[in-house]
């Protein structure tokens, strides 16, 4: 947390996060992304489901596959004004602190 408190000192009003598995993005998506996550909070990409997903029960059973119509894949880059992203990581931290929780991504510590 000390890199992203230390940026943002400066003026920095988005941050733009991207993981090195899929190093080349367009740069008009970064420019869109940083264009909505200034204009809304926060911005990601998010492509269509191509997987079946299941849910299954405590016991391990399958309950029921989802409706691919009603979910999205969540991918990087992921852009947030500073302030959101800050404090979305002060609640995550004071979150993890008391739990096993397990997070999976920025815009879900968004969420």
């Amino acid at each position: 947390m000390t890199p992203l408190f230390s940026a943002t000192e400066t003026n920095l009003r988005v941050i733009v996060i991207h993981d090195a598995v899929r190093p080349v993005v367009p740069s008009e998506l970064v420019e869109q992304l940083v264009q909505a996550a200034d204009e809304a909070g926060a911005a990601g990409v998010v492509c269509p489901l191509v997987s079946t997903v299941l849910a299954v029960g405590e016991d391990e059973q399958l309950e029921e596959a989802l409706d691919r119509r009603n979910h999205v894949a969540s991918e990087t880059p992921q852009a947030f004004q500073t302030d959101v992203l800050k404090a979305a990581y002060s609640m995550v931290c004071d979150f993890l602190h008391f739990t096993n929780f397990v997070i999976t991504g920025k815009c879900i510590a968004v969420l």
